[in-house]
C-alpha cells in the first residue's frame, strides 16, 4: 500500500501463496494462505490451516484452539508482525457461531477480544438468548456483558447505554463496567 511496505514474507511458498477471502469489511487485517500455512498481515501464523476460522475482527478459532487478534506491542504498526495470533486456550466443545466485531458464541461460552479487554471466555451451564445493544455490551439470557466481563444483577428492562462508557439502570451507574457508587440513576447525566 505504501512506498517502504515491501517486504519478503517468510516461510510462504509462492506457488500456492493467495488472500484468504473477505468475510467481512470489519476484517482490517490481511490473511493469505499457502498449501500450508496460515499468514496474518504477513507474518506466519502458528494455526491448524485446515480448521482455522476468523469468527470476527478480534477473534479465531481452528480445531483445537480459542485465539484473539491484537496489536503486538513490541512492532511498529504496518511491519509483518505488527498485529499477531494469540492462542488464548482449548477451543469449547459445540458450534462457533459470529455474535458481533468483539464477541463468539462457541458451544455454551462466550468469547469476547476487545480494545477494553483483551481476550475473556466466560462459560455459562446453558444458554438460551443472545441480544446486541452494541459493539461491546451484549445480554446472555438477561446478563450483562460489557467489555467480555459478567456484571450480574442488571435490570434489563431500565439499562441504558449511555455514551461510549457508561451505562445505568434504575438501580446503579456504571463507568467502565465498574459501579459508581453513591451516583444516582435518576439524575445521572452524560455530557459530552
Amino acid at each position: 500500500d505504501y512506498p517502504d511496505s515491501l517486504y519478503v514474507i517468510e516461510g510462504a511458498d509462492p506457488a500456492t501463496y493467495q488472500s484468504l477471502p473477505i468475510l467481512n469489511e470489519r476484517y482490517w487485517h490481511h490473511w493469505d494462505v499457502d498449501a500450508t500455512s496460515i499468514f496474518l498481515d504477513g507474518k506466519k501464523v502458528e494455526a491448524d490451516r485446515a480448521t482455522f476460522v476468523r469468527l470476527s475482527s478480534s477473534i479465531a478459532t481452528d480445531i483445537s484452539y480459542v485465539y484473539s487478534i491484537e496489536a503486538s506491542d513490541s512492532i511498529a504498526a504496518g511491519s509483518p508482525g505488527a498485529t499477531i495470533l494469540v492462542r488464548r486456550g482449548k477451543k469449547p466443545d459445540g458450534e462457533a457461531t459470529v455474535i458481533n466485531e468483539n464477541y463468539a458464541r462457541i458451544g455454551n461460552s462466550i468469547v469476547h477480544s476487545g480494545w477494553q479487554n483483551r481476550f475473556s471466555q466466560l462459560p455459562f451451564d446453558k444458554i438460551n438468548s443472545i441480544r446486541v445493544l452494541d459493539e461491546r455490551n451484549i445480554l446472555v439470557d438477561g446478563i450483562l456483558i460489557s467489555d467480555g466481563k459478567r456484571i450480574e444483577g442488571i435490570d434489563e428492562v431500565s439499562l441504558e447505554i449511555i455514551g461510549r462508557d457508561f451505562f445505568k439502570d434504575k438501580n446503579s451507574v456504571y463507568y467502565l463496567t465498574e459501579k459508581i457508587h453513591g451516583a444516582n440513576p435518576k439524575t445521572f447525566l452524560y455530557v459530552w
